[in-house]
């Protein structure tokens, strides 16, 4: 008899299509890796070939293309336009999605990806 079972066996080919670098457990709350039941699972796992790089709005979960620009907050986090105009408090202010804090629209910068 196999030391794992089919499912597992599956189940570990589609974690590692998923695995990156940044995986931690608990890590990213979408992520299938990242989840403390799964992540055992994943650790020897090798980490996911990617050609080509895609830019995720952390608090939407939508892409970061031509239609939702990517915008980064002062303190480092980018999230899409869309959101940041969601997160807005009034025409000048955008609330900050992980610490709440209030931040000046003027502050927050529109990012260019080559």
């Amino acid at each position: 008899l196999p030391r794992q079972s089919a499912f597992a066996i599956c189940l570990q080919c589609g974690l590692s299509a998923y695995k990156t670098p940044h995986c931690s457990p608990g890590g990213v709350e979408r992520c299938p890796t990242c989840q403390p039941c799964a992540f055992a699972l994943a650790e020897g796992l090798p980490y996911a070939h990617t050609v080509n790089s895609r830019l995720i709005c952390s608090y939407s979960g939508e892409a970061l293309n031509e239609e939702n620009h990517p915008m980064m907050m002062p303190d480092g986090r980018v999230y899409g336009e869309k959101a940041i105009r969601e997160l807005q408090i009034d025409s000048n202010t955008v609330r900050c999605p992980r610490t709440g804090s209030k931040i000046p629209l003027d502050h927050v910068l529109k990012l260019y990806v080559l």
